[in-house]
Parts: C-alpha cells; structure tokens; sequence
C-alpha cells in the first residue's frame, strides 16, 4: 500500500495503483482510505509492484539488455528520479556482439512512451518515435514528471526477435 502524497509526488500512471478489495458479507467491498476523520481523508492505493517491476530490463529478456548514461553516468531503471533537461544516450547490448544494422536484416525500432499530467498538458502523452536513433543506440532527454518508458524492439527480416523496456523517474 501507498498513500496519496507518493502517487501523487511521483506522478504514477494508473498501471501501477489500483484500489484495495475485499470480501464482507459475500460481497467485494473497496477501501479507498486509510484515514476516515471529518477533518481530514487520506486515500491509499495498492501498489502494483508486478507491473512495475517489467519496466527494469535485467528481469525482461535474457538475450538483451538496455542500459543508460545520463550525463555519462550510468542510470538504474525505476531507481532513482531524473531532473528535468538531462540527455540521456540508451543502448541495447547483446551477450553476443550484435551486427550491425543492415547485416542479417537487423532493425532497432525505437519509441517512448510519456505518462503523466506534464506530459498531457504539453500534448506529448502517449507512445512515440524516439527523437535521435543510431541502430543500437538512441538519444534523448527527460522533459515531464513522472514515469516514462524507453522501448527497443529488435527485428530481424522484419520479425520482433527481442523486445526490451527500461523505465525512468523524472521529477
């Protein structure tokens, strides 16, 4: 469970959160409060640690992986929060050498996905292109509070063969 303060500072996408349930006279009942006094209700939220949990790329694809430099430096998915205006380098890595693009038909197909109220109000919600792609690499750069995903499908003859994802905190 989590409160209201941390959805809300962290700006959770709806993927995350759900509301607690339980059974009372054969019935499912939902409890949306932690705090139940005329002055002051405080919400809580279930947290959907399993969905969150696909967001970090060592738990995804074992033939793939994504990693992260935020200023050089590397970032660790879901770790910590990003500021606003960082560029961020990503790139897919193999346990093999990967060829290059070209070789064997290997594409990268690059997108991120904006969540959160920032991003709606600047109508860049949603999935999108990613801004700069160079085969296995790709650049970009955090803009909107809260939850964004990074995504890197890898298709050979035009067939998906790997997918990763790598999620990113900005505050």
């Amino acid at each position: 469970m989590i409160g209201d303060n941390i959805k809300n500072i962290l700006d959770l996408p709806d993927e995350f959160i759900g509301i607690k349930t339980y059974q009372k006279d054969y019935l499912e009942k939902k409890d949306t409060h932690i705090l139940y006094k005329p002055e002051k209700k405080y919400r809580m939220w279930v947290f959907k640690h399993d969905n969150y949990l696909k967001y970090f790329p060592q738990l995804q694809n074992e033939n793939f992986k994504m990693v992260c430099k935020a200023g050089g430096d590397i970032y660790y998915p879901n770790i910590s929060a990003l500021p606003k205006y960082k560029s961020l380098t990503f790139e897919v890595r193999h346990p093999l050498s990967i060829p290059p693009r070209g070789i064997n038909n290997i594409r990268y197909v690059w997108s991120k996905t904006n969540r959160g109220v920032e991003a709606k109000e600047n109508n860049q919600d949603g999935k999108l292109s990613a801004s700069i792609t160079r085969n296995n690499e790709a650049d970009e750069s955090t803009a909107y509070k809260g939850h964004h995903i990074m995504e890197c499908n890898i298709k050979q003859n035009d067939r998906i063969n790997g997918n990763v994802k790598f999620g990113i905190f900005i505050k």
